[in-house]
């Protein structure tokens, strides 16, 4: 599962990155953050990083999973930013 942030270099839009539908995403498949053990983002400007990383801290909380950030040549549609997460989901 994923989100990903539109193409902009603006940092006001870059703190609006789309986690609520990340979060959306995860409680549609009956979990949430505390149970998310590994997150990936990429990004396609590693000048971001500490823009989406203060916005991350702010999210994911007191869950803390596991993250790699990654900075790729491009990706897709022209965004900016791309999450990746893995998530427990009890399926009882």
């Amino acid at each position: 599962m994923g989100c990903c942030l539109p193409p902009a270099r603006s940092p006001s839009i870059l703190r609006r990155v789309r986690w609520w539908n990340l979060a959306a995403i995860l409680d549609s498949a009956g979990t949430s953050w505390k149970n998310v053990v590994k997150t990936t983002v990429f990004l396609q400007d590693m000048r971001d990083f500490p823009t989406v990383n203060e916005v991350y801290a702010r999210v994911v909380g007191d869950a803390r999973p596991a993250r790699s950030t990654v900075a790729v040549a491009g990706l897709p549609r022209g965004v900016l930013v791309e999450i990746e997460a893995v998530a427990i989901v009890d399926t009882k």
